[in-house]
C-alpha cells in the first residue's frame, strides 16, 4: 500500500489504477454518463419550471415575451436546452458519426430520458399534494 501511495505521489501510477478502458467498458461508461446527465437535466428543468422557488423568475421571464415565458413554464421544452448545455460541457457521444451530429442526437436522447423522469417527478409531486 505504501508503495502505491509513493508511486502515486511521484507520478508513476500503478498499472491497475490507471489503465485503458476496453471498448465495452468505454461504451458502458458513456451510457452511465448519459443516464446521469438525463437525471441532472430532469432535476434542473423540473425545478425551474415547476417549483415555487423559481416562480418569480418564471413570472419575470414571462414579461419579456410569450415564447420565452412558455419555455420557462414547460419542463419538456426547457429540458432540451438544459440537455444541449450539458452536452456542450461534458461532450458524451452515443453515436459514431460526425461530431456535431453525434452531440445533437445525444442531447435529444438525454432530453427524451429526462422527459420521463420529469413526468415521474410531476406525478409524485401531485400525489404528495393530495
Amino acid at each position: 500500500m505504501d508503495k502505491e501511495v509513493h508511486a502515486a505521489a511521484s507520478g508513476a501510477l500503478p498499472e491497475r489504477v490507471y489503465r485503458k478502458l476496453t471498448q465495452a467498458e468505454a461504451e458502458a461508461d458513456m451510457l452511465k454518463t448519459v443516464i446521469l446527465l438525463s437525471m441532472v437535466t430532469a432535476c434542473i428543468s423540473f425545478s425551474i419550471t415547476e417549483m415555487k422557488l423559481f416562480k418569480g423568475v418564471r413570472e419575470r421571464v414571462n414579461k419579456w415575451g410569450r415564447l420565452l415565458g412558455d419555455l420557462f413554464c414547460c419542463s419538456y421544452c426547457f429540458g432540451h436546452w438544459v440537455a444541449f448545455g450539458l452536452v456542450g460541457v461534458y461532450r458524451p457521444r452515443l453515436f459514431s458519426s460526425w461530431l456535431p451530429f453525434d452531440l445533437f442526437l445525444t442531447a435529444l436522447v438525454i432530453a427524451w430520458m429526462a422527459a420521463f423522469q420529469s413526468l415521474l417527478l410531476d406525478l409524485l409531486m401531485k400525489r404528495a399534494e393530495k
